[in-house]
C-alpha cells in the first residue's frame, strides 16, 4: 500500500500541518507496511536544508494545474488497487487535486486540519464562504473519508461530511528525563506567531502579572514569524526582562526547551489538534489552554488548566498556575505524560490509520 500525502506547502509557518501529515510515515512502514509520500509545490520551499520528511518518498510539484494529475499517475506508477490520497488543509490546489484523483478511481481522505472551524471560517468571511460553495465543498463532498483530528473538529464536520470520523495527531513518546523542579518555573508558548494563537495577549497578560520581572519565572517564545514579531519584540522591549524569543526551533533545540519547562501555555482562538500541546503534556508540562485547542479529553484532566483568550483571563491562568507547589506539579506532569502514552502515541495513531486505509481499499 502506499499513501500519498498532498500537503500545500512545506514553509515554516506550515510546519504543525505538514509535519503531522507525515509524523506516522515510519510507523506505517514499520508495522504495517505501508510506503508514505509527500508532494507539495517545489516554491513552497524555504531554503536548502532539507527538512526531515521521516522517510517519506518526495515528490516536488512544478506545476499545480490537475492535467498534472494523470500524468504523476503514469510517472510514479500509481495504483489505484493499493493506492491512498491523503490531502492536508483547505482552500489551495490539495482539495482540487483530491478530487481530480477520486474522479479517477482513487480512494482519497480530506483532512482539513481545523481550517474549517467556525472562528477560522470567520476570517475573511465572505470570501471563505463564496469559495466554499463554489470550488471547496464540491470537491470535498467527492472525498471517500473525511478526517477529523479532535472531536470537536469532528462534532463541527457531520454538517457537511456525515462519514467524518477522529483520528488524532500523535507524538513519538520522549525520553523520560529527570524533571525536579525547584523555585523557578519556566512557561513555554511554542507555535507560529500568528494573531489567532494568542501569542500577543500572552506576552501582554505577563507584562500586567506578578510574575513579570520575577527571577523565579520565565516565559519563553517558540516559534517562526506569522504576523505578530513586531509586536512581540515591541511588548517585551529592548532589556527583555524575564521573556525571551527564541526564534523556530527544531530537534534538539526544542527538546531543551521541552524538558526545560514546567508549563505550556497556548491561549488560542481556534484549533484543529495542536500536536504542540501533545508534545508538552508528553514532556511532563501543564498545560494552560483554551477550548480553542479542540483538546476537551485533556481540558477535564488536573493537568490541563484552562484559560479565556482575553488578558484578564490569561493573567488569573497564570497566577494560578504560579500558585502550584512542586510536589503536585510534579503529580501532575506525571499523569500527563501517562494520558499521552495511553492515547496520542504515533503507533497508536497509525493503528487507526492503517484500518481506515484497508477500509477504503477492500
Amino acid at each position: 500500500m502506499r499513501v500519498i500525502n498532498l500537503v500545500d506547502s512545506i514553509a515554516k509557518v506550515n510546519f504543525g500541518i505538514w509535519n503531522a501529515a507525515i509524523a506516522t510515515a515510519p510507523q506505517l512502514k514499520a508495522e504495517y507496511g505501508i510506503d508514505s509520500e509527500i508532494w507539495f509545490p517545489a516554491e513552497s520551499k524555504e531554503d536548502k536544508e532539507q527538512p526531515d520528511f521521516k522517510g517519506c518518498k518526495v515528490v516536488e510539484l512544478q506545476s499545480l494545474v490537475t492535467s498534472q494529475v494523470k500524468v504523476l499517475i503514469q510517472e510514479h506508477n500509481l495504483n489505484k488497487a493499493d493506492t491512498i490520497i491523503a490531502t492536508h488543509g483547505t482552500w489551495r490546489y490539495a482539495t482540487i487535486w483530491g478530487a481530480a484523483f477520486a474522479k479517477l478511481g482513487f480512494k482519497w481522505v480530506y483532512t482539513p486540519h481545523g481550517m474549517l472551524e467556525p472562528w477560522s471560517l470567520q476570517q475573511k468571511a465572505f470570501k471563505k464562504k463564496v469559495y466554499m460553495t463554489l470550488r471547496e465543498l464540491p470537491a470535498a463532498k467527492k472525498a471517500h473519508a473525511v478526517r477529523a483530528v479532535g472531536s470537536p473538529e469532528r462534532d463541527n464536520l457531520v454538517h457537511w461530511f456525515p462519514q467524518a470520523e477522529v483520528i488524532p495527531n500523535g507524538i513519538e513518546m520522549p525520553a523520560l528525563v529527570d524533571k525536579k523542579p525547584g523555585d523557578r518555573r519556566d512557561f513555554l508558548f511554542m507555535a507560529r506567531l500568528h494573531h489567532k494563537k494568542g501569542i500577543v495577549p500572552l506576552v501582554q497578560a505577563w507584562k500586567q502579572s506578578s510574575l513579570n520581572g520575577q527571577p523565579n519565572f520565565h516565559l519563553h517564545i517558540a516559534g517562526p514569524d506569522d504576523g505578530e514579531l513586531q509586536k512581540v519584540l515591541g511588548l517585551i522591549g529592548n532589556k527583555g526582562g524575564n521573556i525571551t524569543y527564541h526564534g523556530a526551533v527544531y530537534g534538539s533545540s526544542k527538546a531543551r526547551l521541552l524538558q526545560a519547562s514546567e508549563f505550556y501555555v497556548l491561549p488560542t482562538q481556534s484549533e484543529g489538534f495542536p500536536t504542540s500541546v501533545v508534545e508538552a503534556l508528553g514532556n511532563r508540562l501543564v498545560a494552560i489552554m483554551t477550548d480553542g485547542c479542540n483538546f476537551p479529553e485533556a481540558m477535564e484532566q488536573t493537568f490541563c488548566l484552562r484559560t479565556e483568550t482575553s488578558v484578564e483571563s490569561i493573567v488569573a491562568a497564570l497566577e494560578r498556575a504560579a500558585k502550584i507547589d512542586t510536589a503536585d506539579l510534579l503529580s501532575r506532569g506525571n499523569d500527563a505524560r501517562d494520558f499521552i502514552e495511553s492515547n496520542y502515541t504515533l503507533s497508536k495513531v497509525a493503528q487507526l490509520q492503517n484500518a481506515l486505509y484497508a477500509r477504503l481499499l477492500k
